[in-house]
């Protein structure tokens, strides 16, 4: 129903997704994000079958920045980098629509996937390798699709590898978040009928 209240795990899961794509934002603009918040995105995208919600990000604390991303945007405080953050927020959405409705690239997401889950519990989820395969897969995935996320930011930063495979991987996160979000029952148009009650919970995230 569209005048559904979302639920703090469906709150969670938007909190991921807006937490990797501010962070693709801060990268592609200046060059670098948090290790610890990388950490997190790449650890909720390599989270096979979490036992719930919060199992993917451990805990509300990891999701402060995605959080304070959702109440600057419900609050309506967009300057340009929130604006570009809400665009890369509706397109990983997109892409996990896409995802959704296409068995065979599902498929071999998954199972690409769990290759990469095997190379992280020997090197690391940021490990350089880890990160360099999974950036190919978001690129033969979703890559092919007509539709693709345009990332704007510095052409000295975007011009690196490391850096386009760690947006890559960022935007590949948020599509997971999306994923999970979707699975929940959360739905766009909750952003847009429940402003009041989501800006009131997610203050009560920061405090839980």
């Amino acid at each position: 129903m569209i005048f559904n209240k979302p639920t703090k795990d469906q709150l969670l899961a938007l909190s991921g997704i807006f937490q990797s794509c501010h962070l693709v934002e801060q990268l592609s603009k200046h060059g670098l994000v948090s290790e610890k918040e990388l950490k997190i995105s790449m650890e909720s995208l390599l989270h096979k079958d979490p036992r719930d919600t919060l199992a993917m990000f451990r805990s509300p604390d990891n999701l402060d920045t995605g959080i304070e991303s959702i109440q600057d945007f419900l609050n309506s405080r967009l300057d340009i980098k929130a604006s570009e953050t809400l665009r890369y927020v509706i397109g990983t959405i997109y892409l996990a629509e896409k995802l959704r409705s296409n068995k065979a690239m599902s498929l071999m997401v998954r199972q690409r996937l769990d290759k990469c889950i095997a190379q992280a519990e020997y090197f690391s989820t940021t490990h350089s390798n880890v990160i360099s395969n999974i950036a190919q897969i978001y690129q033969d995935s979703f890559g092919t699709l007509k539709y693709r996320i345009t990332v704007h930011g510095c052409v000295d930063h975007l011009g690196q590898k490391s850096i386009v495979e760690r947006v890559r991987c960022l935007l590949f996160s948020a599509i997971r978040s999306a994923m999970l979000f979707h699975q929940l029952g959360g739905r766009r148009r909750h952003l847009i009928f429940n402003k009041r009650y989501i800006l009131s919970q997610t203050k009560a995230l920061n405090t839980s």
